[in-house]
């Protein structure tokens, strides 16, 4: 498995707002994308959150890493570049 890992720059005093479009927008769209096995949003601190997204395979995650841009996101949440890692261990 490998798991993409992105952090979310979100602008302070519209995380609530934030929330709301990641359950009606992005959690959708990701459940849709090819090799998914689990997918994780830390609450952000200070504006920063985090997003932990597990695949099946590198092909796919790599693929998913190569569309990031492409995930619907509000202006007021920026995306810093993904990070892809092997998993190595998990329950």
């Amino acid at each position: 498995m490998y798991a993409v890992l992105v952090t979310a720059q979100i602008e302070l005093g519209r995380e609530a707002e934030g929330e709301g479009r990641l359950h009606s927008e992005v959690v959708p769209a990701v459940r849709q994308v090819p090799g998914v096995v689990a997918a994780y949003w830390l609450e952000p601190v200070n504006g920063e959150g985090f997003s932990i997204v597990v695949f099946e395979d590198e092909q796919s995650a790599r693929a998913a890493a190569e569309r990031i841009g492409d995930i619907p996101r509000p202006d007021f949440v920026s995306l810093g570049e993904p990070d892809l890692r092997r998993v190595v261990a998990n329950v």
